[in-house]
């Protein structure tokens, strides 16, 4: 029995393209003592749900070893389905191993996280690294998913989402505040479509 064709795009989220290189960016904006999330992590997470809901198998190269696998599960995520490499906050290792997953192939998506790293250290990324990126998923079905705070790869990237948290919802009463849950927006830096511009979603816990 042939494997049912894959859909050229994971539809449900901007219609990433396959065999692109995609962008989620948007940064943590201080609120006392913690961040403000930006929902692009909840944002991944959605994505890497999506794909292994396909049947695929997905990779997260996570340099901050930031990765929450609790969330991720909450979010949607079979942790199963997903090979984790953690870098040890060192970009050189994060890009070595997203090389070599994506050149080894079979992955519906390559997860490769950034976010929070300096912007010194991503200038320092030679754009060599986008090309041969982009190169090795051409005609392939997998995507390269990159998170970060900024755009990284340039004109290699098909697709750049722009994450920001909108408002926070809050339950309970005035003494005792429950959280009960984000809105964030998502809008399409790269390419520009109207039908497919804002995304909003609320995403509790």
């Amino acid at each position: 029995m042939e494997p049912l064709p894959l859909p050229d795009r994971l539809a449900s989220f901007a219609g990433l393209p396959r065999g692109h290189i995609s962008e989620i960016i948007g940064s943590r904006l201080g609120v006392r003592s913690s961040g403000r999330s930006s929902g692009r992590t909840a944002l991944a997470h959605a994505i890497l749900a999506e794909s292994i809901a396909l049947g695929e198998i997905c990779a997260l190269v996570d340099w901050a070893n930031s990765f929450d696998p609790a969330t991720a599960h909450r979010n949607g995520v079979a942790l199963e389905k997903l090979l984790w490499v953690q870098c040890g906050h060192q970009p050189d290792r994060a890009l070595k191993v997203a090389d070599l997953l994506l050149h080894t192939g079979g992955f519906g998506v390559v997860a490769l996280d950034l976010c929070d790293v300096p912007p010194s250290t991503l200038r320092r990324i030679p754009l060599s690294w986008w090309h041969r990126f982009r190169r090795a998923i051409e005609n392939t079905p997998t995507i390269l998913l990159i998170a970060g705070n900024q755009p990284v790869a340039g004109s290699c990237a098909a697709c750049v989402i722009e994450m920001e948290q909108k408002r926070t919802h809050w339950s309970g009463s005035e003494h005792v505040p429950l959280f009960a849950g984000i809105e964030t927006q998502g809008t399409s830096r790269k390419p520009i479509r109207a039908e497919s511009v804002l995304l909003r979603a609320s995403m509790a816990g």
